[in-house]
């Protein structure tokens, strides 16, 4: 199949409505829009797309009523594109806006060396080095636009199959003989190295000197041993070297009294 394919038929149609030179270079760029999945959704610079567009193949009624400046609207994705063609002396300036980014591509053909005649039956009636121009067009006027669209809706999100309900498994370095047996299944072996008398230990919660990262330091030697603040009652911590009660110093009550 040609790959030119449509764009004889819609020479056909509007051979009626060509009057100029820059006529047949915005037919050329309507069908190479078309080819690109847009479609034509009439005339003006309305960016909004509304459930009144009636998208289509076809050009719009008066596309070409106004011959220096042409404003045709096309959707693709139901994003709407807006074509300018401005004819400034000898050269006619295409530009194509995303109305949703605003962004743009542009190019500047010259209509009397591009086109050869207003009429005939095939593109190559009508333009010199048809392919040339095609693919200039394309390149310069429609690829920076719907390149990034479809590098947007293209590019996938980030993904992963790691079920995050799982405990990761840390396996030993390659190079260690060692293998944890809580890497192959990490839920039965809870508590495992507990009862295994050469299992790997868990840690201490506290260090040995943990009395002194809770209490008070010697703001001298912050190593020294805690000592009793003055007036303060000390029980010493071990039996050794505890001394007998006191005697009484006040004798109770009837202390003599043998009969009580």
């Amino acid at each position: 199949m040609s790959s030119h394919f449509g764009i004889d038929l819609l020479f056909e149609t509007q051979k009626e409505k060509i009057n100029s030179e820059n006529d047949v270079l915005i037919i050329v760029i309507h069908w190479i829009l078309c080819k690109n999945k847009f479609r034509s959704v009439g005339v003006g610079d309305n960016k909004i797309y509304s459930d009144e567009d009636r998208p289509t193949e076809l050009l719009p009624q008066g596309w070409n009523d106004n011959q220096k400046a042409y404003t045709l609207r096309y959707v693709l994705d139901k994003n709407i594109f807006i074509l300018y063609g401005i004819v400034s002396d000898e050269t006619i300036i295409i530009n194509l806006l995303d109305g949703k980014t605003l962004k743009t591509a542009s190019l500047v053909l010259n209509p009397k060396e591009v086109i050869k005649a207003k009429s005939g039956i095939a593109i190559e009636d009508f333009v010199n080095d048809s392919n040339a121009v095609i693919e200039k067009i394309t390149d310069q006027l429609v690829k920076p636009l719907i390149s990034s669209e479809t590098a947007k809706s293209a590019t996938p999100g980030p993904s992963t199959n790691r079920d995050p309900l799982l405990i990761r498994r840390v396996n030993p370095p390659p190079h260690s003989g060692i293998v944890d047996p809580r890497t192959i299944d990490p839920l039965r072996d809870i508590g495992r190295g507990d009862l295994d008398p050469f299992g790997r230990g868990g840690g201490m919660l506290f260090q040995p000197d943990f009395r002194h990262e809770f209490g008070p330091r010697n703001p001298i030697n912050p190593n020294a041993p805690l000592r009793i603040p003055p007036g303060a009652r000390y029980d010493p911590p071990n039996p050794f070297g505890r001394l007998d009660p006191d005697n009484d110093h006040i004798r109770p009550p009837g202390y003599d009294d043998m009969f009580m």
